[in-house]
């Protein structure tokens, strides 16, 4: 990105297209003096066919990596197996953003600068720093010592709701940086089942597809810095990757299920897909832990374990990437809930929870229900190993039920 780009384009009509507003370039162009990361590959534009050389037509080659100049990190840049740029929904990349003018003495972009800099209703926000002048350079070189954004502030920024943030120079975080946390910061939390259905996938003989980032958090409102869906766009969703995935010749379309109050929609959505999908053709969630034992859910969930963000979760990510878990911080909390008399409080979760947006809100003051002080990545291993387990019993005795119906 480049914010002192001269390129400007006015408002026109055009083939029935009229811009309202003036349209701003500010990527950088790219050539082959542009700076690339150490050890990336450079950039190679060559001439390929030319009209002065008797060809029918000007063709030009490229070569250069997918991090060079203005581009976007996908999660998958920093987490094995994560969702690729293709899967990033572009409604997250499109859409009014808060341009904040960094100082040229300011290094490192902190906490205190960047929420006091941020509107109350931003949603994006691109940093325009002292880094804008490198491209300009007459003789263009790679800088260590460009301005990025500080560990705490991405996590601040996350925490206030924000879902995008650029800055002018190839990376968001310090040079050098060991663990990328900034950018691991700004990433959307699908790992647990992503995880569980790559480690499944070898077994049932499956292709894992890019995670659905944004789904079902109604019961949250009321929470800062809450990004969900509405259910019927979240069914739509779902209905269409349904026929989408059935059109490309896939017989089970299996939604592995990391959040319980996607449950419902899922099933609902894959009923009203069912229609336009072949008979061999089914399509339904899965809770990743509804195959655990009894002695399972003793260890790792129920009332007294808890269900959100607790131990069982907190472990699982730091199995996963430890960087995304900051230990200091974890907190203990559970719901007030009253003795129950019925063995069952499946239906009591239904009424409370799926039936009230902001019922988690009501029953807790940090979105806690658990103790996640006793995480680590060693239960995390046991827990996903549990889940893995847990998944393919469900989809076992999914299929024998399948085989076991007559012909219709």
């Amino acid at each position: 990105m480049r914010s002192n780009c001269r390129i400007k384009l006015t408002p026109f009509f055009r083939d029935h297209y009229y811009s309202p507003v003036p349209i701003y370039d500010i990527t950088v162009p790219i050539s082959n003096e542009l700076p690339t990361w150490p050890e990336d590959p450079s950039v190679q534009i060559t001439v390929w066919r030319s009209l002065s050389s008797g060809d029918a037509a000007n063709v030009s080659m490229l070569n250069f990596g997918a991090h060079t100049g203005t581009h976007v990190d996908a999660p998958a840049h920093f987490i094995e197996g994560a969702a690729m740029i293709e899967a990033l929904p572009l409604d997250v990349l499109i859409g009014a953003a808060q341009v904040i003018e960094v100082p040229d003495d300011m290094h490192a972009i902190d906490e205190e600068f960047a929420l006091s800099h941020c509107a109350p209703d931003t949603t994006r926000i691109l940093f325009k720093t002292r880094n804008s002048a490198f491209w300009s350079e007459s003789e263009p070189q790679f800088h260590t010592d460009f301005t990025y954004l500080d560990l705490k502030a991405a996590q601040a920024l996350v925490e206030r709701g924000i879902k995008l943030v650029g800055i002018d120079y190839l990376s968001i975080e310090k040079y050098d940086s060991p663990k990328h946390e900034t950018h691991l910061a700004l990433l959307t939390d699908v790992l647990i089942p992503q995880e569980i259905a790559r480690r499944v996938a070898p077994t049932i003989g499956a292709v894992v597809a890019p995670p659905i980032n944004y789904a079902l958090s109604y019961p949250h409102v009321g929470f800062t810095g809450l990004v969900h869906i509405r259910i019927p766009t979240f069914m739509a969703l779902v209905e269409d990757l349904c026929i989408a995935f059935a059109t490309s010749g896939f017989k089970r379309i299996i939604f592995l299920n990391g959040h319980y109050d996607n449950t419902y929609a899922i099933a609902y959505a894959c009923a009203n897909a069912a229609e336009k999908l072949a008979k061999d053709v089914k399509a339904f969630p899965v809770n990743y832990w509804d195959g655990m034992t009894a002695d399972d859910v003793a260890e790792w969930s129920g009332l007294k374990n808890g269900l959100h963000a607790n131990a069982a979760e907190t472990s699982a990510v730091m199995a996963i990437n430890p960087a995304l878990v900051d230990l200091d911080k974890a907190n203990a909390e559970f719901p007030p809930f009253p003795e129950y008399t019925i063995a069952n409080t499946g239906a009591v979760h239904t009424a409370f929870f799926f039936s009230a947006p902001g019922s988690v809100f009501w029953a807790t003051k940090s979105g806690t229900w658990g103790d996640a002080r006793s995480a680590s990545a060693d239960k995390g291993e046991r827990y996903l190993e549990v889940s893995v387990r847990s998944t393919l019993a469900v989809l076992e005795n999914i299929e024998n039920t399948f085989k076991a119906m007559p012909p219709r």
